[in-house]
């Protein structure tokens, strides 16, 4: 898999799961917000609270599902670079969560799966 290609995917993973979470009500803020810890892939609000999502896109199940892919190693990772971004906007008073959407790729049309709270210590 080539890195183009991996991009690509990437991004349509993220523009499906933005369709996703906007058809929930949510407001979508920011695409790939980066800091020097890492990079949030969806920056969203609902009902008042921020919502970091972090989007995980497979075409097949070799190495596990999509929302498996978010293991514990980087989970810590997200944690940290979405407090650095909050403490940068000036946000850590607002109540905010990390969530998972997974996307399989290999189904028609796509299977989208939304975890919400997905990261614990959020």
């Amino acid at each position: 898999m080539t890195e183009t290609y991996r991009k690509d995917l990437g991004k349509t993973g993220e523009e499906l799961a933005a369709e996703h979470l906007a058809a929930k009500g949510y407001k979508i803020h920011a695409f790939n917000v980066r800091n020097k810890i890492g990079e949030l892939d969806v920056i969203a609000e609902q009902r008042g609270q921020i919502v970091i999502v972090e989007v995980k896109t497979k075409t097949g199940l070799g190495h596990g599902s999509p929302e498996e892919m978010v293991d514990r190693r980087k989970q810590r990772k997200l944690i940290r670079t979405a407090q650095l971004f909050l403490m940068e906007q000036n946000l850590t008073k607002r109540p905010w969560r990390i969530d998972v959407v997974a996307i399989r790729m290999q189904e028609e049309p796509p299977q989208i799966l939304h975890i919400e709270n997905a990261v614990e210590g959020s």
